[in-house]
């Protein structure tokens, strides 16, 4: 299998998707323009599917030149750490989707000015 930067390029490939993801949410968010900012949940979406996607596709076998015997069962010792990998960035999608809901759909509460007849304040 070929590394680039010591990593796969699955891996690398993720990052660089999320990455992208990223960058398009920044610029878009520094912008007044609303049709940019639409853009970002389905940039966002894009690469969580294209993260889901990823590891479900068949990775090179080292063993694949041979052939198979009857009595070797083959085990994908990394699936724990993709799935776990997977899981994070599941849920880090999710925060994301969540801060804003909260933070851009969300009619900001201000406080109204208090009037009052007096210009000092007494506790008393």
């Amino acid at each position: 299998m070929t590394l680039i930067l010591g990593i796969g390029p699955g891996l690398l490939i993720l990052t660089v998707i999320w990455c992208l993801a990223i960058l398009t949410g920044v610029v878009a968010f520094s912008f007044r323009a609303d049709t940019l900012r639409k853009v970002t949940p389905v940039v966002v979406g894009l690469a969580l599917i294209l993260s889901v996607l990823l590891p479900l596709l068949p990775r090179e076998s080292a063993q694949s030149n041979t052939p198979p015997s009857s009595d070797t069962t083959e085990s994908d010792t990394l699936f724990v750490g993709r799935m776990v990998l997977l899981s994070i960035m599941a849920l880090s999608a999710l925060v994301a989707v969540g801060s804003l809901a909260a933070f851009h759909f969300a009619a900001p509460i201000t406080a109204g000015r208090i009037h009052s007849q007096h210009s000092y304040w007494r506790p008393w």
